[in-house]
């Protein structure tokens, strides 16, 4: 089963051989790839490369595209992200409740949205944004600005009618798809959580991945988690 077929099922609540890593990439992608910010954020072919080979590096199941760019560099990162994803899945990332914006990445057939704004959304918002994705057959995880507090992020999704979210601490108890169960100190020793479930979950950091940590340590989390 390819990358992207483990993200799909798990994202739509099924069951995969194994749960996906969908690692949110921000700041690491120009840390692994020595790139000034700048020269980084004005070229959406270099921006492209550097997202592929990061999520190669990582063993990532999905490339993330749209953490802090422009809506129509983002847009035109996927699009030229597209013939790299050699069998990932690719995952629009949105920092605001942006509607037009989410329909846009939708139109561009990614395999899900990830909304994560800076503050927290309200439910009528995000319940708009999911209906217009929605058509699409998207499903729509919530990236909280505080993933430390499940009970009230359920909530929210429950009230907006979202696939999921990603948390820090999962249960797998909770309702929808859910995403998280990782932290830094999951780079700095070969431990790792057990999924907390086997359907509709996925693996993902509360946030961005940490940089702070060496190439190796990221690479060999991503292994390890291929091997769950």
């Amino acid at each position: 089963m390819q990358s992207a077929d483990l993200v799909k099922t798990a994202l739509h609540g099924g069951e995969p051989a194994r749960p996906p890593y969908i690692p949110v990439l921000g700041s690491i992608v120009a840390h692994l790839g020595q790139l000034p910010g700048p020269l980084y954020d004005s070229d959406p072919q270099r921006q492209a490369r550097a997202l592929v080979e990061t999520a190669t590096a990582l063993h990532a199941d999905a490339v993330t595209v749209g953490l802090g760019a422009p809506g129509d560099t983002g847009l035109e990162v996927l699009r030229r992200v597209r013939p790299l994803l050699g069998g990932r899945a690719a995952a629009g990332v949105v920092c605001s409740v942006d509607i037009a914006l989410a329909r846009a990445f939708c139109e561009s057939e990614v395999d899900v949205l990830i909304v994560a704004p800076d503050e927290a959304a309200e439910p009528a918002r995000l319940r708009s944004l999911g209906n217009a994705c929605r058509f699409y057959r998207v499903p729509v995880v919530y990236l909280p600005p505080d993933p430390t507090e499940p009970a009230e992020v359920v909530s929210t999704i429950e009230a907006a009618g979202l696939a999921g979210a990603i948390l820090s601490e999962p249960e797998g108890v909770e309702s929808g798809v859910v995403g998280g169960g990782l932290n830094k100190h999951h780079l700095g020793d070969q431990s790792l959580p057990a999924p907390v479930r086997r359907h509709g979950f996925f693996w993902s950091f509360a946030g961005e991945v940490p940089t702070e940590h060496p190439a190796e340590a990221l690479a060999g989390l991503g292994q390890r988690l291929q091997a769950t």
